[in-house]
């Protein structure tokens, strides 16, 4: 008997069964294959991963479950593609598109990665295509396991959120979210939100078919929504609760019905008045429909393209307006689009936007049933609101089981698919072994990074920032160590001169970030190099062109080089974006009694 190193062989025959049961597998695992538990694993991880001793909690933790797609689910995207997948071929055409888009971007490692906390670089597009194609080529018992891994992870999450609120928990990793708002594991409470209503979906579909008992996790589900006081989750609660009705016409459905609306309004009944004034603030004051206008003039910018995966804030400080800077505060910017197709428009252009919305339409076309509208809600959030790595993908996860094993691929004969599948079993081990590399690294990065950030440790964080040296925030948490210790210790200057390195190692990983050209300029005049840094700013400037602090910065060297003028100038341009901004008010002050 052989042994493939494939992840889909699976015991079909009798005596594998037998082997199985003899060995202990719980009757609930009989037939799946070894790419359906993982499946299933995966499902659960990716709302569940969370981390104390990481700096990011939430951020590399999950990041490394996207990577364990990638590496399990591309070799699956090849096999499907070469089956004649046409969804799978979008896949593929649209990351080869985003590949080309990092590749020729203004900050390459942001292409490639994505920022640091957010992560939705073209890597983060391997493990979403790689989730799909994972889903798409799981076994008969796939879907089930899927399901109920995720299922599986959202209840985690809502039993987490219950406690959040009722004991106001206020740990760095376990608090509230801003002080008022439940987020459960999943670092924010709109990505709650998605992983909530993505469950809710499957719940829908058990309580209204199967027992009536799963009514009992609808009402667990819909309180915990109310808790994380995102105000998208009442429409689609709404249009959850009206399918249920409409489509199974039972008690069952009425009793879903009621556990949804107990659940939310009993919830919200004794909920803070801070809950309440977030839901209920009005949808007109969301500065959403501003940020997509600017985006529409980056997109025209660079149409083909677009400006890189993951390089939404370089777009919008290029053609924010003068609206959207008054209404961010001081240093604030969006790095995303706060909805999915304009997400991948801006930052893959027309040739990713083609092949995404033809991957997304192909997969939806021949998916169904509740990992289908699983899905649909999580991509529905996603429409208003950022990508997440630990929603995104199993969005897509969920849409390929969907879809398992309801459509036919080209074999091309049983020397072939034979041939297909030791390919598939080498290149998953090669990607496998990459990927557990690189997210053992990552997370010991992350880990050094908290450990000298917390005891202001300069040594053991440098050691973080090294490991993570795809990312520039590592950089700044270093130079912020310096700058901590420039000021308890002696030897200011050494310590000054060592954040300012930092600065320009951020800037260096980073080069479109007008935030980090401002940072580095600061670290330059404090060490009284006012020519560099006043074309650093300058630099900024370019970048975003109402950068207040930016502009703030460059007022002060031309007070210290006595052009009060100048500085007057750029003080009025700074109060234009930001009034009442109290540093460059009293640096005005400062100016005109100079001048």
């Amino acid at each position: 008997m052989s042994h493939r190193a494939d992840l889909d062989t699976a015991p079909n025959s009798s005596t594998g069964r037998a082997a199985t049961s003899r060995f202990g597998a719980p009757s609930w695992l009989e037939g799946a294959t070894t790419l359906d538990v993982v499946a299933a694993l995966l499902a659960f991880l990716l709302p569940v991963a969370i981390s104390p001793v990481t700096n990011s909690y939430t951020f590399t933790p999950k990041l490394a479950v996207v990577l364990l797609l990638a590496a399990v689910g591309l070799p699956r995207l090849a096999r499907l593609a070469a089956g004649g997948d046409r969804a799978a071929w979008a896949a593929l055409a649209f990351l080869a598109v985003g590949l080309a888009s990092a590749a020729t971007s203004g900050s390459v490692f942001v292409g490639l990665f994505g920022m640091y906390l957010s992560g939705t670089g073209w890597v983060f597009w391997c493990g979403v295509a790689g989730a799909w194609a994972i889903g798409r080529s799981l076994g008969p018992r796939g879907a089930d396991l899927v399901t109920a891994g995720l299922v599986g992870g959202a209840l985690v999450n809502a039993l987490v959120t219950v406690a959040q609120q009722a004991f106001q928990l206020a740990s760095p990793v376990l608090g509230l979210y801003q002080g008022t708002q439940a987020d459960g594991l999943m670092g924010n409470p709109i990505f709650l939100e998605s992983v909530l209503l993505g469950a809710l979906a499957i719940v829908l579909v058990r309580a209204c078919t199967a027992r009536w008992q799963w009514s009992l996790a609808a009402l667990v589900v819909s309180a915990s929504l109310e808790l994380s006081g995102e105000r998208f989750a009442i429409a689609l609660l709404a249009v959850l609760v009206v399918w249920a009705v409409a489509a199974y016409r039972n008690r069952r459905s009425l009793l879903f019905a009621a556990a949804v609306a107990f659940g939310y309004g009993v919830t919200y009944a004794f909920s803070s008045a801070l809950i309440h004034a977030r839901i209920a603030r009005n949808v007109a004051s969301n500065p959403r429909l501003t940020l997509w206008k600017a985006l529409a003039h980056a997109f025209v910018h660079r149409p083909v393209l677009g400006w890189g995966p993951g390089q939404t804030l370089q777009a919008t400080t290029a053609f924010q307006p003068l609206a959207l800077a008054k209404r961010l505060a001081v240093a604030t910017y969006f790095n995303d689009a706060h909805d999915l197709l304009v997400e991948v428009a801006v930052t893959t252009g027309v040739l990713g936007l083609v092949a995404f919305v033809a991957l997304a339409g192909q997969a939806m076309r021949s998916a169904s049933g509740p990992l289908l509208g699983a899905a649909l809600m999580m991509l529905a959030v996603e429409l208003v609101e950022p990508l997440n790595v630990g929603v995104t993908p199993l969005a897509f996860l969920a849409l390929g089981a969907a879809a398992a094993r309801t459509g036919r691929t080209r074999s091309g004969g049983a020397r072939t698919a034979r041939g297909r599948a030791r390919l598939v079993g080498a290149a998953t081990a090669v990607l496998l072994a990459a990927a557990v590399g690189a997210s053992a690294t990552m997370l010991y990065g992350d880990y050094e990074l908290n450990s000298g950030l917390l005891a202001y440790r300069y040594p053991t964080a440098v050691r973080g920032a090294h490991l993570l040296a795809v990312w520039s925030d590592p950089a700044l948490v270093v130079a912020e160590i310096a700058v901590n210790r420039s000021i308890a210790f002696r030897d200011r200057r050494h310590w000054l001169l060592l954040a300012r390195h930092w600065h320009a190692v951020a800037v260096a990983r980073e080069p479109t970030n007008t935030q980090l050209w401002t940072a580095l300029a600061g670290a330059d005049a404090e060490l009284g190099r006012l020519g560099t840094a006043a074309s650093e700013y300058e630099k900024a400037l370019r970048l975003d062109r109402f950068g207040t602090e930016a502009l703030v910065g460059l007022a002060s060297i031309d007070i210290r080089e006595g052009r009060a003028r100048e500085a007057v100038a750029l003080l009025h341009r700074a109060l234009a974006t930001a009034p009442g901004y109290e540093p460059a008010t009293a640096l005005l002050r400062k100016a005109v009694a100079a001048g």
